[in-house]
Order: C-alpha cells, then sequence, then structure tokens
C-alpha cells in the first residue's frame, strides 16, 4: 500500500458541513482544520448557490404510489403538517381524498388490502417499534395487533386473501421473531411457527402460495445460514441447505407449482444465480438465470398468477430480464412510449390491466405515469422535483480502471455540467458496508458536489456486492490495506487523465 498522510478537513458546502479527509497529502503537513465560526461564514458566502440545496434535497411532494386491487383507485404519500400520509384518488380523475392524520411520524409503508381497505405501519417517536393500522377509504382508522414495546413487521401481503396478512413479531422475546396470521377484519391473530432457539435463530419467514408459513432461513452461532422447509404447517422444520458466512441462499418465494423454491443462491458458485429449489432434491438446483459478470439482484412474480415475472441484474446500470409474456410485452409498449427512459413497474392491479410505472435516471429523480395495458394509454402523474427541470444536472458516467495488481475496479464519475472538466477538485465518495455497492442513479448530494464545480469519484472497491463472491471476499480483512489501495489507484486515474488535481482531492 503506498505510504501517504491524510488531513481532516471540514467542506463546507451552502450551509452544509461535511467531514472529510484529504488524500495524497505530505507526510510533514500541518491538519487543516476551520474551527473560527467568521470563517466558516465567508467560505459559505463563496457559494454560489447554482442550484439551491434545499431543492436538491427537497422531498417529493407525491410518492410511493399504489394501485387498488380493482384497479378503480390510485394512492400516494403526500405531506400533510410535514408528515407523509395516505391519498387516494379515481384512477382516471383528479379528485383527491387524505385518508389518514399522522402528524408525529411520516407514514413509509403501506399497502392496498382489499378495495376499500388500506394497511399501514409507522413508528413513534422514532423508537422503531412499528405498528400496524388500517384505514379505510372513508377514513376509519383502526389500530392492529396493539402491544406495547413490540416492533411488527409485515411479512407476505398476502394478496389472494381479501382479510388476512403474515406479520412476524418480537413479542414474546425482544431478540426474536414469530410469525401470525393476523385478520384485519376481526383482529383475530394466530402463531404460526415458534422461534425459541436462541443458539440458532431463525431471521427469515416465507410462506407458499396459500399463505402458509413452509420456509425459513436461520443463522447458528452467527456464522452458519440454514435454509429450513416443512411439507405443511402441521410438520416440524428441517434443514435442506447450508452454508457457511461466506455463502448466501436467498429464498424469494415458491414457484407457481407451490413446491419449488425459487431463490438467490451462490452455493457452489461465485456469482449469485436465480435458482430453482427442490425441497426433495436441494443439492442440485436448476439454475433459472446468471450471469456471466455480476450477481443476479433480484427476481419478481406476477401478484395473483403467481408466475415468474422478471430477473434483474447490475452491471453499469439495473437490467431487466422478463421472463413473463405480458410483463414482457407491458415493457416493449413502455419502451416504445418512452424511449430512452430507465423504468420499473412501481404498482400494477390484480388483472395486471392498470400499471404504474416510474422513470429515473442520473439527472432526475423521476416521474411517475399511469398506464393501461389494453389500451396502451399512457398518463403523466407526476414529476418527483419539477423544479430541477430548470437547472443543468451533471450525468453519472460508469468507468472502470485496473488496481496496481491488475484487477479491474468498476466505479462512477460526475463531472460538472458546465464549465472545466480538466484539473478539477474532486470529491472521493465511498460507499458504506463494505458490502454494498454504489448504482447509477440520482443522488442529491453527488449533484450539489458537481454544481458547485467539483468532481465526483464514486468506486466499488473490492469487497463490494454484486460481483461475485471472490471480489467481496478479496475486501475480507483488507480495511486499509487493498480496499484503500482501490480507492487511491481510482484517483491515481483521475489524475493522470488530467482530469482531478493532485493537490485537491478529498474522500468523504
Amino acid at each position: 500500500m503506498k505510504s501517504s498522510a491524510v488531513s481532516f478537513v471540514l467542506f463546507v458546502l451552502a450551509g452544509i458541513t461535511i467531514p472529510v479527509l484529504l488524500v495524497g497529502c505530505k507526510s510533514d503537513q500541518q491538519v487543516a482544520s476551520i474551527s473560527d465560526a467568521a470563517r466558516i461564514e465567508q467560505l459559505v458566502a463563496l457559494d454560489d448557490y447554482g442550484i439551491p440545496v434545499d431543492l436538491l434535497f427537497r422531498n417529493p411532494q407525491q410518492s410511493a404510489f399504489r394501485i387498488s386491487p380493482d384497479g378503480r383507485h390510485i394512492s400516494y404519500l403526500r405531506p400533510y403538517k410535514n408528515r407523509l400520509n395516505i391519498y387516494i384518488r379515481p384512477f382516471n380523475q383528479p379528485d383527491t381524498v387524505r385518508l389518514t392524520t399522522s402528524i408525529d411520524r411520516d407514514i413509509s409503508y403501506y399497502f392496498w388490502k382489499n378495495n376499500s381497505t388500506l394497511v399501514y405501519t409507522k413508528d413513534s417517536g422514532g423508537d422503531e417499534n412499528y405498528m400496524i393500522f388500517s384505514v379505510d377509504t372513508l377514513g376509519k382508522e383502526v389500530e392492529l395487533a396493539r402491544f406495547s414495546n413490540v416492533r411488527v413487521n409485515v411479512l407476505d401481503e398476502l394478496n389472494a386473501s381479501p382479510d388476512e396478512i403474515l406479520i412476524s413479531m418480537n413479542k414474546n422475546n425482544p431478540a426474536l421473531f414469530e410469525p401470525y396470521r393476523l385478520n384485519i377484519r376481526t383482529g383475530k391473530l394466530d402463531l404460526l411457527a415458534s422461534n425459541n432457539n436462541i443458539k440458532s435463530p431463525v431471521t427469515n419467514w416465507m410462506a407458499d402460495n396459500n399463505g402458509k408459513i413452509r420456509v425459513a432461513v436461520s443463522v447458528e452461532e452467527g456464522t452458519i445460514t440454514h435454509l429450513l422447509y416443512r411439507a405443511s404447517e402441521k410438520d416440524t422444520f428441517h434443514t435442506i441447505l447450508s452454508g457457511n458466512w461466506k455463502d448466501m441462499v436467498a429464498p424469494l418465494f415458491f414457484d407457481k407449482d407451490n413446491r419449488h423454491i425459487i431463490a438467490l443462491s451462490n452455493l457452489q458458485r461465485d456469482k449469485t444465480a436465480l435458482v430453482r429449489i427442490d425441497p426433495e432434491n436441494p443439492d442440485k438446483p436448476e439454475v433459472i438465470f446468471e450471469h456471466e459478470r455480476v450477481d443476479v439482484w433480484w427476481a419478481e412474480r406476477t401478484p395473483i398468477r403467481q408466475n415468474l415475472a422478471a430477473v434483474y441484474y447490475v452491471t453499469d446500470k439495473k437490467y431487466s430480464v422478463y421472463l413473463d409474456s405480458i410483463w414482457a410485452a407491458v415493457a416493449t409498449d413502455l419502451e416504445r412510449l418512452l424511449p430512452g427512459e430507465e423504468l420499473y413497474f412501481n404498482a400494477m392491479d390484480d388483472a395486471e390491466e392498470h400499471f404504474i410505472i416510474r422513470t429515473y435516471s442520473d439527472v432526475s429523480p423521476g416521474d411517475f405515469y399511469s398506464y393501461t395495458r389494453s389500451t396502451g394509454k399512457l398518463d403523466f402523474l407526476v414529476n418527483m422535483n419539477p423544479e430541477l427541470k430548470a437547472y443543468d444536472l451533471a450525468p453519472m458516467e460508469a468507468i472502470s480502471y485496473t488496481a496496481r495488481d491488475g484487477t479491474p475496479i468498476q466505479g462512477y464519475l460526475t463531472l460538472p455540467a458546465t464549465g472545466p472538466v480538466k484539473n478539477l477538485p474532486v470529491v472521493v465518495m465511498v460507499h458504506g458496508g463494505p458490502l454494498s455497492r454504489d448504482l447509477w442513479g440520482y443522488k442529491p448530494d453527488i449533484q450539489m458536489l458537481a454544481s458547485r464545480g467539483y468532481g465526483v469519484l464514486q468506486i466499488n472497491y473490492r469487497g463490494s456486492w454484486g460481483y461475485g463472491k471472490g471480489f467481496a471476499q478479496a475486501g475480507f480483512k483488507q480495511w486499509g490495506q487493498l480496499m484503500q489501495d482501490d480507492i487511491s489507484d481510482g484517483v491515481d486515474w483521475l489524475v493522470n487523465k488530467g482530469i482531478a488535481n493532485p493537490k485537491k482531492i478529498a474522500i468523504y
């Protein structure tokens, strides 16, 4: 590893103070700090305010769009007294009604349970003990599963059932969550399985296509993962697959036959693949989809037909492979109607006739549209931040370079939309985790920096997720070593290309 000292500074932009490190400084350089309030105010005054900071970080006025099961209503979250609440409107009409009156906490998660009832969760005062509520289309709210100091999570919305959902709660032990069937109309709760083995606790429960809990994941002593299965809720769970902490097997849902398990797995392979597991012969999973260079990211199924519908992976951007004929036809039509746009299905009704579509890019937080499959009609709903259209935002470019030992490293580079793109001050924005990764898309902090003349470099260094098991494990025990080398090599790459000023590099 190259020997170089780093210096802490305070990076001040438009009133926002960001702790950063200066990279590549000489070892005898003194630590730079700014503690004088008047000097900080002088630095803030230097900002040109090309794009106002509050505009870049503003919450959208409408978000989290959903559709009622019959397709007759659209719902979304919108601020009411500075808190996100649920609003609804007819599918083809602008008349809006607010259903909830939450003024203490935002509603962050909600869904339609039936055509007249929605279910949502929120906590109290930020304690993360999420409570669950129902609200009908007339605005009548009911708290469900009311317990003190208990966290409720939604396990399965059970699309085919009008009144029941599956939840998990830590009611019997604060450290362990157990699955329950909850009737939102009567409030009846049924415990579906126990979770009382503290040495090998269940961390995930999964229902079959009939809402029966038949799959679970437990972690033994924090290192060994077990995929558990039972043929029915009357049977006992038993292990069908195991892997150490370096491996992954993540069940997603049951196949349409309600027998095979669709999962993401990197057992006995480097890249995570989408597989079909036979519980009676689990050691030989069928590979449904794999990518030669990257991990499979996720997969989805249709809500009522329960067909495997789409699989997603990320190289420079997120890519979709549609396995269901209806979804594939809708995607093809949307590509015609919205050429060049990155998009995904945000919501749909049970008949898959009405869809909510969201577009997104590196220079826009995106738009929402409604789409009707039978007519091909596309209607604009809302832009997430329409005032940004008055400004030039900086595009994010996928980049790659070779580390000092020959390993290819991927990342993203954002340069100012206007002005010079040579000899720039550059901020290296390092993702956390480290088993995480940076993704292409709109990020307000990056746009803030780029709009003020800074280049921004993001690096998926060794230890990052998404490039296979070997790449992730290459970062083990390498904090401040190979991982830091990958970051330093990225800076050298920028300097050698003439983009970065070697005396003006920061990391945060």
